[in-house]
């Protein structure tokens, strides 16, 4: 949510600039759309990799049991499966109201929303509450590719402007992440872990820390424009 709202208002004001006097928005809201997805592919995987941990460390205490835990885990990597939709729906929304455009983001609201509902209706017996998170992710899924459609055949397509090379360069870096991740926790698995909050912090640290490292690594060795942006808006804002 953080990424996906940052991103989207930091570009609304240049993209609509750039629609009101009739110049090509796609350059902007494609290099939007490659900070978004630079940063929310690599949360998603790591997400869902850790999300024993990271729900352990955040609510496994008092009453909230390991069992809690391990349920609460489960649904948050149904949730995860619209996370980068969404993220990205943000942006595309935003570039629709660049160009003084609400109604066709409200009308694609009303069908998802009448989709998440018919979801909710037809999963909920063989999925239980379940069903809930299921119903959200295909409403944000459907959300994101139909705005982003729309919004495609309004600005000319994506074909050439680099969208799709940085995204495949971003889900490489991804592989790379999802394999250091679990394989540092299958090596964690070996080691006599403290139990508790102490045990989550090193299963969630340690593959963390290192995941991030490699991601970052890679997708700047891949020639991902986007990190070189992040890091000079990093040292400009820490005064490096």
């Amino acid at each position: 949510g953080l990424v996906g709202v940052a991103v989207s208002a930091a570009v609304l004001p240049t993209l609509a600039r750039q629609a009101a006097g009739g110049q090509d928005v796609r350059p902007t809201l494609v290099q939007g759309l490659n900070l978004v997805l630079v940063l929310i592919v690599p949360a998603t995987i790591a997400l869902f990799i850790l999300a024993v941990p990271v729900v352990g460390t955040a609510f496994e205490r008092g009453r909230f049991t390991s069992v809690d835990t391990q349920t609460t885990a489960d649904v948050l990597r149904v949730f995860l499966a619209g996370l980068t939709f969404a993220a990205v729906d943000l942006l595309l929304i935003n570039a629709f109201y660049a160009q003084q455009n609400t109604w066709v983001p409200s009308v694609i609201g009303v069908i998802t929303v009448a989709i998440n509902i018919s979801a909710l209706l037809i999963f909920r017996g063989p999925f239980g509450f379940y069903s809930v998170m299921i119903a959200d992710a295909l409403k944000q899924i459907m959300h994101a590719l139909v705005t982003g459609w729309l919004l495609s055949r309004r600005i000319g397509g994506f074909r050439g402007s680099g969208l799709w090379p940085t995204l495949g360069r971003i889900l490489l870096a991804g592989v790379a992440l999802a394999i250091v991740l679990q394989g540092t926790l299958w090596a964690l698995s070996f080691v006599a872990l403290p139990g508790g909050l102490i045990g989550h912090l090193v299963q969630l640290g340690v593959p963390g820390l290192l995941g991030a490292f490699v991601y970052f690594w890679l997708v700047r060795r891949l020639g991902v424009a986007e990190v070189s942006l992040l890091e000079a808006q990093l040292r400009k804002r820490l005064r490096i």
